[in-house]
């Protein structure tokens, strides 16, 4: 969620004028076509780039600090940002050299010690002490695991003044050295995570939860204000330097992201045009109620649009819970498998949207197996293979398991119901735990709610296989865990896959790995994500890929709006 570590699931993404119009479809007629406002169907939480973890910090985090590579606009193609590059033969070292004229909001020159400073302070520690969420990512980098260790309450660790494969050569070059080809590092480093702020900015414990304290700006934009709960207000940053560099010219002049406002409510202002001279946004993909009523509603159907987005939903196996601990579990675990009724799903949950998953890499990004087709639906199977588990562990009656599903939509409650319907049709007795967004994963290492089978999902960091195998790869650092599957040649050959700079070494072996995991039914994979929404006219330029982009968020520094 890009990581970010996952989308939310029935949010939208509504670009639409507030201008005094009477029809989305009408020319806009704003008085101040210069203001923004994004409703988040959610909280951003801490927008310090050392604690960015999800989605909805990016919207912010990504136009206020600059990183040195980005994507150009609407694609997965990565350019440089704040730095150009250059990479040795054999991806384990990298130079970046800082873009002249490139300066804080405060017109500071932004150096290579500012660089160094803001990487090594997000893959140490948080203010508070504890690893950041996107660290461990950033292993390959030389001297991690002593940086790492050393990590102790208080910035930097002490003994340790840095990580060792960072060297700063100048005022404005820096150097990268790694501990194995990582041919994706350049993509890696368009994450918010390594978004750069004043080297002059670090204390012990700053408040980066940002109430009082406001780093300067690197990017487009810098901050005006900040409510945990309510508004955060972004104005265009006086000093932006990238329009020289084609990095967009940040025209809007203000920004103002709304927390924790529903769906409905968004699709609702983007119908009522209010005339209150704003523009409202809030995230995506588009919720299944809210899809209906924009394909039942012309006026809304023709600003409606739709790309296919690298990310999935699929369950997982808990291997340390009775009854997938057992050491015929394989058996079980095909029988969900072939008991999930993915095209139903598919049509109740998407409405028609998604393509079908068999794998946990998606169809777009290198070392997809076209060869794997989805698990058929065959629930005559999956109970005879229930019915060999029970047989083989002296089981009788229905097996009982809970399901582990994210509360915070509709669109998950019904989810959670197909898969307690499709389960108990073959001998399972299913109970259902909803839990909310906010604690992502948490479940897992919670005692006192042990659990069997658990939704989950994964939307890209950046689009390359190895942030997609992590998931299921056993030993990999940044892996989110999956229920503790394992699968040797899995882990082998994606670990070689992954230090390899040979695109078609690369491909093979993800190619095999995939191939090993689908036979051996590791995981339950539902269907891949989508990325859609409304794109109102008057904004410009009039791709809609610039606001539905396959990797970024919204990026409003290149998006303006037609007077």
């Amino acid at each position: 969620m890009k990581r970010r570590f996952l989308p939310i699931l029935g949010a939208a993404l509504l670009l639409a004028t507030a201008c005094g119009s009477t029809s989305p479809t009408q020319t806009a007629t704003a008085t101040h076509p210069d203001a923004v406002t994004v409703d988040m169907t959610s909280d951003v939480g801490s927008i310090d780039p050392s604690q960015f973890c999800c989605v909805l910090q990016e919207d912010v985090e990504q136009e206020t600090f600059a990183t040195l590579t980005t994507y150009k606009p609407g694609t997965e193609t990565v350019e440089p940002y704040l730095a150009t590059y250059s990479p040795n033969s054999n991806d384990t070292k990298f130079t970046f050299t800082i873009r002249k004229g490139a300066v804080f909001a405060d017109g500071t020159p932004i150096t290579a010690s500012d660089v160094a400073a803001s990487l090594n302070r997000f893959t140490s520690c948080e203010p508070t002490g504890v690893p950041t969420s996107y660290g461990p990512y950033f292993s390959m980098i030389q001297g991690y695991k002593q940086w790492a260790a050393e990590c102790k309450k208080g910035l930097p660790p002490k003994g340790v003044t840095g990580l060792s494969g960072i060297h700063v050569l100048g005022q404005n070059k820096l150097e990268i050295d790694l501990s194995s080809p990582t041919p994706y590092f350049l993509e890696m480093l368009t994450l918010p995570a390594t978004g750069v702020l004043p080297a002059s900015s670090f204390g012990p414990a700053p408040d980066y939860n940002l109430s009082t304290h406001y780093p300067e700006a690197s990017g487009p934009y810098e901050f005006k204000s900040y409510s945990a709960n309510g508004q955060i207000v972004l104005v265009r940053n006086p000093k932006w330097w990238g329009a020289r560099y084609g990095l967009g010219n940040a025209t809007i002049k203000r920004l103002t992201f709304v927390q924790n406002v529903a769906s409905q409510l968004a699709l609702e202002r983007f119908q009522r045009l209010d005339g209150s001279n704003d523009f409202f946004i809030t995230e995506n993909p588009v919720d299944s109620a809210s899809y209906l009523t924009i394909k039942s509603t012309p006026a809304l159907k023709k600003l409606y649009h739709n790309f296919p987005e690298n990310g999935l939903e699929y369950l997982k196996f808990n291997a340390t819970q009775f009854p997938f601990n057992t050491k015929d579990a394989k058996l079980l675990r095909e029988a969900v498998n072939l008991a999930v009724n993915r095209s139903q799903i598919e049509k109740t949950i998407s409405n028609g949207r998604a393509q079908v998953a068999n794998q946990i890499i998606p169809p777009s990004i290198p070392g997809y197996n076209a060869s794997l087709k989805p698990y058929p639906y065959d629930v005559q199977k999956a109970r005879s293979l229930v019915k060999e588990w029970k047989a083989a562990n002296g089981v009788t009656g229905a097996i009982p398991i809970r399901y582990f599903y994210l509360l915070d939509t509709q669109d998950h409650i019904n989810l959670a119901d197909d898969i307690q319907t499709d389960l108990n049709a073959i001998g399972f007795n299913v109970t259902l735990k909803g839990y909310k967004g906010g604690s992502f994963f948490s479940y897992e290492e919670d005692p006192h709610n042990p659990w069997q089978v658990a939704w989950t999902a994964w939307y890209q960091d950046y689009p390359d296989a190895q942030d997609f195998v992590g998931l299921l790869n056993s030993a990999n650092d940044n892996a989110v865990d999956v229920g503790n599957y394992t699968n040797t040649a899995f882990d082998s050959l994606t670990d070689a896959a992954n230090a390899t700079a040979d695109q078609a070494t690369r491909v093979s072996d993800y190619q095999r790995a995939e191939a090993s995991v689908y036979n051996d039914y590791g995981f339950v994979p539902l269907f891949y994500y989508w990325n859609d929404g409304l794109v109102a006219p008057f904004f410009t330029p009039k791709n809609p890929r610039y606001f539905l982009p396959p990797v970024m968020e919204t990026e409003w520094q290149y998006i303006s709006v037609s007077k």
